[in-house]
């Protein structure tokens, strides 16, 4: 196999990877290190969601809240799901805005 033919095999293999996880989470932008580190964005992320002060960014640059998509309880949670409100946009937009502003994108 050629140098060329294996650079592609490896773009190619990239390109899966980001459709399989990256676009079902609804995330346009591609954090720095992916795909090996984004193990690692994904419990920054997990972080970052229960930070009050990232929160706090997040709503002054986008005018989006997610304290009020975090489910406080149980039924919070059980109402979500019955409505079928699974807040897959606005997390995907925190997602991308924490890849761009805190975390770093791939370049």
């Amino acid at each position: 196999m050629t140098k060329n033919n294996e650079a592609n095999e490896e773009e190619e293999s990239a390109g899966v990877v980001l459709e399989r996880i990256v676009m079902p989470l609804g995330m346009t932008k591609v954090p720095y290190g992916y795909p090996i580190m984004f193990g690692d964005f994904l419990g920054f992320a997990e972080w970052a969601i229960k930070t009050d002060k990232v929160l706090v960014d997040f709503e002054a640059a986008t005018g989006v809240s997610l304290k009020s998509i975090i489910p406080k309880t149980g039924l919070d949670a059980m109402i979500d799901k019955a409505t079928g409100n699974n807040h897959k946009a606005t997390f995907a937009l925190f997602l991308d805005w924490l890849a761009a502003e805190m975390w770093g994108e791939e370049a």
